[in-house]
């Protein structure tokens, strides 16, 4: 296990991976790769204190934009299903230290994120947690979670959905930002513009090389990259990866 999550770290954590997975979970294209900086030992803040990227965050990243702070992107990479209010907990507490006031209050904090967000109300930015001191911009965290496992994600993926009363949806929105190769169709994975594209299918159909072979209607990959032949290595292709530069 700790070669397969070394191996999908490195592929995960290039820019162009990291950004898209983000740009596909929001349902939209607004994460650029070229804005994205590494946050260990970053000082996100005037007067802060580097940061340090927890052990219980795969990868993090800063967007900046227009030479400021302007959102962190925080990717998990799962091995087995977590519960919202397990990632909610882990998102409340990631920053205490840095920034030193959290959100009690979700449906506040979800109010206060929409207010200085890039995006526009069809997307809920829920995963904001963080309040900067007084006086001072909040900086916005959103998280997303890629599932790793050889089975399909199958525990709920919002809080109202985990306690089974729907009428909480609208009190509490938040929701886990999930990219599941089991629920991602073949023709989704085909818009990809990234190794995505031949890699979550291949993930999706390990040990099924009749449906591997029908999803890229003859037209298999090539020429994968380093990152991308050593995830697949650790992830159903002990042998042979279809796309390995010769």
């Amino acid at each position: 296990m700790e070669k397969a999550k070394e191996a999908a770290v490195q592929f995960f954590g290039r820019s162009d991976v990291f950004a898209e997975v983000f740009n596909h979970v929001l349902g939209k294209k607004l994460v650029p790769p070229e804005a994205l900086q590494d946050l260990e030992g970053v000082q996100i803040r005037e007067g802060g204190k580097p940061f340090h990227v927890p052990e219980e965050r795969d990868l993090m990243r800063l967007w900046v934009k227009d030479g400021k702070s302007y959102c962190i992107l925080a990717l998990g990479l799962a091995y087995k299903p977590v519960y919202p209010t397990e990632m909610r907990y882990r998102d409340a507490l990631t920053f205490y230290d840095e920034f030193g006031t959290v959100y009690e209050d979700w449906a506040a904090a979800a109010a206060e994120a929409r207010k200085i967000g890039p995006f526009d109300g069809s997307v809920l930015l829920t995963d904001l947690i963080l309040c900067a001191p007084k006086g001072e911009k909040l900086i916005p965290v959103i998280s997303a979670t890629v599932n790793l496992a050889p089975k399909a994600w199958d525990t709920p993926t919002t809080i109202a959905e985990m306690v089974g009363i729907p009428e909480l949806a609208e009190e509490n929105q938040y929701e886990m930002h999930l990219l599941d190769p089991f629920k991602t169709a073949d023709d989704v994975c085909r818009q990809f513009q990234t190794e995505l594209r031949s890699v979550l299918p291949m993930l999706k159909h390990r040990g099924n090389p009749a449906a591997l072979e029908a999803c890229f209607g003859g037209d298999p990959p090539c020429n994968l990259s380093p990152e991308a032949v050593a995830l697949l290595r650790t992830h159903g292709y002990p042998d042979d990866v279809p796309g390995e530069a010769g």
